[in-house]
């Protein structure tokens, strides 16, 4: 049985692995400035920098048959703010108040 056409009469193919890998690839070495700016800005402390670029690029890879052609660029930038805006979160959560004694001796 032959694949159905679309409403259109266009079916949306995903580009071959080669194709993607090089789009990814092109994605890291064009945007990658960008995305550690924009995390820098929101506030990702700079110990945690590299997690979150490398975190940013993996939702771009998981998603690259999403991304427009031409708008790549928007599209790390939102990824990015939205794993800054969590990270902030997570940050805030996990912060421990000492008190001011010190641990007992055992």
């Amino acid at each position: 049985m032959a694949p159905r056409p679309s409403i259109l009469g266009f079916r949306p193919t995903a580009p071959p692995p080669s194709d993607r890998h090089a789009r990814i690839r092109a994605l890291v070495d064009e945007h990658l400035n960008s995305v550690a700016r924009t995390l820098q800005r929101a506030g990702v402390p700079s110990s945690d920098l590299d997690d979150e670029i490398q975190r940013t690029f993996i939702v771009a890879a998981k998603r690259i048959d999403d991304i427009q052609v031409g708008a790549e660029r928007s599209f790390l930038i939102q990824v990015a703010q939205n794993l800054a805006w969590h990270a902030r979160r997570q940050i805030a959560r996990r912060r421990e108040v000492m008190d001011g004694d010190p641990p007992e001796r055992v």
